[in-house]
């Protein structure tokens, strides 16, 4: 140990004398360290470039950073303008420059749903239907509902939520009281039929679970998509919606039938018990 750190210390000063000699520059030299200096000299261009590298990173992201900004700035202004223009004083002002003759009604506006609607509603309602008028309106209704569910194959494999909402939406959408359907699928959750379990006051319909496993069992279906209306327009599940679709796929596991989804369906939309993960797997 005591000769090796000789040698090492030996091998400094030799390097040290041929330094200050200024023989360390010389050819012999070069041709028996060429391997060492052309080590140094290739990590000190390396670290020149990686330097120059990192440096253009730096500049590009303190430039992305200003146009970020300058996005972010733009952005508020555009959206300042936006609000202006769209201000309910602005867009008379508008009108009255444009010279366009609209009037503002002192009444607001009323969204007519005229699938809901009976006859009697709509002539005592609506100032110039009178009862022929209001048999033809509801006639095309129906006609347009029995077209739209005559164009949905019911052979068409349900692959999502917004298949199954579609399936029942001219059923239920514009009944002013809440049903019960069922969709009865096969393996590849093809729908083989449509069956109507229950019919209910305006908040709630009952339903038997028995009537539901019966049509299953007849149509040896595989799989059950549950589907009822809420014709207040909320699509928040109730608390007695969540203890049906409970029972029922506990009672469906024990005939081995799968609950695919259960569906809540209104004007302005619908709520997947699927898409949401709250259905038992």
């Amino acid at each position: 140990m005591a000769k090796k750190g000789k040698n090492e210390k030996g091998g400094f000063i030799k390097y040290l004398k041929l330094l200050v000699q200024g023989r360390i520059f010389s050819l012999d030299f070069f041709r028996s360290h060429w391997v060492f200096i052309a080590s140094v000299v290739f990590l000190f261009w390396l670290s020149i470039a990686n330097r120059y590298v990192c440096q253009t990173k730096v500049e590009t992201i303190k430039d992305l950073r200003f146009e970020l900004s300058n996005a972010k700035t733009e952005r508020v202004r555009a959206t300042a303008r936006y609000m202006g223009l769209v201000r309910h004083s602005r867009i008379i002002a508008l009108v009255n420059e444009n010279k366009l003759g609209l009037e503002i009604p002192d009444t607001p506006p009323v969204k007519l749903i005229l699938g809901k609607r009976s006859i009697k509603e709509l002539t005592s309602g609506f100032k110039g239907i009178g009862e022929a008028k209001a048999v033809t309106i509801c006639a095309a209704m129906e006609l347009g509902k029995r077209r739209e569910t005559s164009e949905a194959s019911p052979q068409d494999a349900i692959r999502s939520s917004k298949d199954s909402y579609l399936l029942f939406r001219t059923q239920l959408c514009d009944l002013p009281y809440e049903e019960l359907w069922i969709a009865l699928t096969n393996p590849l959750n093809k729908v083989i039929q449509k069956v109507k379990i229950s019919q209910g006051g305006v908040n709630q319909t009952s339903v038997d679970i028995r009537l539901v496993l019966k049509a299953a069992i007849n149509a040896l279906a595989s799989g059950i998509i549950l589907c009822h209306n809420h014709p207040s327009g909320s699509l928040r599940p109730s608390t007695h919606d969540d203890a049906l679709t409970e029972r029922i796929q506990k009672a469906a596991k024990l005939m081995d039938i799968r609950i695919l989804d259960h569906i809540i369906l209104s004007d302005s939309g619908f709520y997947s018990y699927a898409d949401e993960g709250r259905l038992i797997r």
